[in-house]
């Protein structure tokens, strides 16, 4: 959008959208555009299949018409007159995988023949129970490896706080040989296309496309996934809620739990980095 710029929150999301969005708009000043074809474009997303796109794209585009309006390159949000035109989009709950659909998934992984920068990827990932966006777009200088610890920092943290994970041992030596690849790079795994951009979440989500994958399992399952094993494994839900990150209301309690449950989380997830080993053997071993 021409005399649209300026440093904002938006600017990931845009990305996401360029393809989508800008071709229809994009040439467009923002001043110019109206309701129709913002409607347009979302029922057009959404009849192709794809409404939480729809969705994210609507939250999207009405803060960036927020922006342009508090910035005065706009008198109005286009996006405002339209927003329930759409149907709503239901939340669907992620199903928890078995330790033996854990094991074949990892397994599938390890032997498919894309590249090493989404198995090493998926690999952290289920290691640290992360977010499929927090693992893809994980930076050098964001990790420790002499401590074995994660700091993502609050700007990529959903509750905006950091988060300090602790790193297994497979994860460490994972990541002492992969920097030797891509460690003179920001992230740790740069994109395919622009080697100075992290790779995208979905390349995760082709790579289970094309392994059959897709339906059966969301990378953002991962998460549901660990924490059912966890609770299962006997570790106190306190410690596994920390791990993931879920805010705790309790400002008191939050600040105790921080300091409290590192070393617990430290043993709980190499416990766990054990576990993701051995349901892949058990996998590999009723194949042979």
């Amino acid at each position: 959008m021409p005399g649209f710029n300026g440093d904002f929150h938006f600017k990931k999301a845009l990305d996401m959208l360029v393809r989508g969005v800008f071709p229809s708009i994009g040439k467009l000043p923002v001043r110019d555009i109206t309701p129709a074809p913002v409607l347009d474009i979302l029922t057009k997303t959404v009849k192709r299949g794809a409404p939480t796109v729809a969705a994210e794209a609507k939250r999207t585009l009405s803060g960036i018409f927020e922006l342009a309006v508090a910035t005065l390159r706009a008198d109005n949000d286009p996006v405002w007159p339209v927003r329930k035109a759409l149907p709503a989009n239901k939340t669907q709950h992620k199903t928890a995988l078995t330790t033996a659909q854990i094991g074949k998934l990892l397994n599938d992984f390890d032997n498919h023949r894309y590249g090493y920068q989404v198995n090493f990827c998926m690999q952290l990932m289920w290691w640290k129970l992360a977010r499929p966006s927090a693992a893809a777009e994980a930076e050098w200088d964001e990790f420790d490896l002499e401590k074995a610890v994660w700091r993502i920092p609050a700007q990529r943290m959903k509750a905006r706080k950091e988060h300090v994970v602790p790193l297994p041992r497979q994860a460490v030596e994972m990541l002492k040989g992969l920097h030797a690849i891509t460690g003179n790079r920001k992230h740790l795994f740069p994109g395919r296309d622009d080697r100075n951009a992290p790779l995208s979440a979905a390349s995760l989500r082709q790579a289970l496309k094309v392994l059959g994958w897709s339906g059966a399992y969301s990378p953002h399952a991962t998460r549901t996934s660990g924490s059912t094993r966890l609770n299962e494994m006997g570790y106190r839900p306190d410690a596994i809620e920390a791990q993931l990150a879920h805010a705790e209301p309790n400002s008191v309690r939050r600040t105790y739990n921080h300091a409290t449950y590192l070393d617990e989380r430290r043993v709980m997830m190499q416990a766990w980095a054990d576990k993701l080993e051995l349901w892949k053997q058990e996998v590999a071993g009723e194949a042979c």
